[in-house]
Parts: structure tokens; sequence; C-alpha cells
């Protein structure tokens, strides 16, 4: 008989003191797909978290390809060859399976460093890297920026982040210390943040609300931004619509 490709014998795994999985054994052969189906609590992404080494077990074996994988780091294990893709739903659906997981980024270190990445610091929330097609997009404006045209549009777009921020000031919109075209508007609540974008995007406008831990607590804001193809009149439409629904919920 084969040896299984993957392999788990009668692994245990909890949190804290809340044991998660009883006595988990099941084999993959090679070729082989396997569901794991089971009500919410039942121990699935445990099970799937438990093989790419981001919980030890308490007992019981993993083996892949013959080689034991309990005493084994997250970067170790996915440089053996196992590859654990999260079950949040975020993916592009257009692309291939291979393409998203190649969009994917992880942190090895310690339990409690990888804890702390997961509710605390802020770059980690932007460790993904570029799909092709951005890649190949930004090339294609660096190209464009170190043309005549390029400079063009520079200087447009220079022009209309001045006059978007002068004038948000003076509707007494706090615009932090940006020195971009991306010009936050402090709120300060998240909640409110929230709103002030659901309400601006009603009403046509569409600035994206940032709140914590992407931000620190208590410093909720929107994000603007305006480019050189913006004109005028649809700056100044922007700015109407800003200083009206901003008024209704008391940011200015």
């Amino acid at each position: 008989m084969a040896q299984p490709v993957l392999e788990l014998r009668n692994v245990e795994a909890a949190y804290g003191k809340a044991k998660a999985l009883h006595g988990v054994s099941l084999h993959v052969d090679a070729g082989e797909v396997v569901a794991l189906i089971g009500a919410n609590g039942a121990g699935k992404t445990t099970t799937l978290r438990v093989i790419s080494g981001l919980i030890a077990t308490l007992a019981g074996d993993i083996f892949f390809n013959g080689e034991s994988l309990s005493r084994r780091r997250p970067d170790e294990i996915v440089h053996a060859g196992i590859a654990h893709c999260p079950e949040e739903r975020h993916v592009w659906p257009e692309m291939t399976v291979e393409e998203n997981l190649r969009i994917g980024g992880y942190v090895c270190g310690s339990r409690d460093l990888i804890e702390f990445l997961y509710h605390r610091a802020r770059p980690f929330l932007f460790s993904t890297s570029h799909p092709p097609a951005v890649t190949a997009t930004c090339q294609a404006a660096f190209t464009l920026l170190d043309s005549p045209d390029g400079e063009k549009l520079i200087k447009k777009l220079w022009a209309n982040t001045r006059f978007f921020k002068r004038q948000l000031k003076k509707l007494g919109f706090n615009t932090g210390i940006s020195e971009t075209p991306i010009t936050p508007i402090m709120v300060g609540e998240a909640a409110k943040a929230f709103e002030f974008s659901r309400r601006l995007f009603d009403e046509g406008v569409l600035a994206v609300a940032v709140g914590s831990p992407t931000v620190p607590e208590g410093k909720a804001r929107i994000r603007t931004i305006v480019t050189a193809t913006h004109r005028r009149d649809d700056l100044k439409k922007a700015l109407e619509i800003l200083a009206r629904v901003g008024k209704s919920l008391g940011i200015v």
C-alpha cells in the first residue's frame, strides 16, 4: 500500500484550556481531494491550522510525505510544500486558485508575535503582494510619468490637490497633516466615519472610511484623493456634498 501524502494520527489541540481536537486521524493519498464537513465549532479550521503549524498539537503526530511536521515552524511547513488558503471569502473570483494563492502573504514567528500581529500591528494589514495586473499598470504609469504628457498630468494633479485641500479647510474640515493628493478628513469616532462614508456614497462621492487598527483608536477618518483627470466642476460638486453631509453629522 502506498504511503499517504498527508496523515494525521490521533491529533489533539486546544485554545487555552478549551480542547478543540480530540484524537483526529485522517490521511490523504496522492491525487486525492479530502473535504472536512461539520457544523461550526466542529474543528475544521483548527485541523487546518494544526497542519499548517499555526496551532501546536497537544498529542498525536502529523506526517507529510513520511516526515513528521509536529515540531516544525509554519515557514518550514510552507517550504516543505504545504500551503494553507484561509477560509476568508476575500478572493478574486475571476482568477485561478493558484493566482489567488500567489497574492497572499504570511508572517513567521513565535505564537505571541503572530497573535500580536493579527490584532495590533498595522503593517500586517498591508502584507499582501500586488497581482500581475497592478504591477503592469504601475510600470506603465512610470513610463507615462517620464514623458512630456506625464509632466502635464503631474502639474494638473497638484493644482487640483491644492484647490481641494484649501477648500476643505475653508469648509471647516480637519485634514490632518497630509502633504499628498491623498487627503484625510478626520472624524474621530469609527461609527461616524463609516456613516459619513456611506452617506457620501449615496450622494455620489466615493470616500472610504478608515478605522482602527489601520489607524489609532479614536482617529477614524475618511480618505479622499483627487486625480489629474478631475475637472474643477467635479471637485466643486464633491465639496458641496461633503459640506452638506458633514454638517448633517456634526463633523463641521
